[in-house]
């Protein structure tokens, strides 16, 4: 023992584990034109829209296609299940596409 104070190993003596995922070298973040842009991805819209109730046939590309009839700054689009019920995501550059397309499916069957 080299001096200081022995304190056990927080794992409980088991060996470390290593993450794969490399470690994020830059946390610089630019926002530009209402995207989000993030060193070496994506750029992401910073508007998003929640969507309840999707008929559960309706597939991403579908939910997309009609974000787009709404809006050209649409940026992503997701279906996805949650508890029997089925949800989507879009996501918009711009604040006013993401305001028409609420205002166009609120309420809509």
């Amino acid at each position: 023992e080299r001096g200081g104070r022995f304190s056990p190993p927080r794992n409980g003596g088991r060996p470390a584990r290593r993450s794969r995922t490399p470690p994020i070298r830059s946390a610089r973040r630019d926002v530009e034109d209402g995207v989000v842009r993030m060193a070496g991805k994506v750029p992401v819209g910073r508007f998003k829209v929640n969507i309840e109730d999707l008929p559960e046939d309706m597939t991403w590309n579908e939910l997309k296609e009609l974000g787009l009839d709404y809006g050209p700054s649409l940026t992503f689009s997701r279906t996805y299940q949650e508890r029997g019920r089925y949800f989507g995501m879009l996501e918009f550059r711009d604040k006013r596409d993401a305001d028409l397309v609420v205002k166009e499916l609120d309420n809509r069957r």
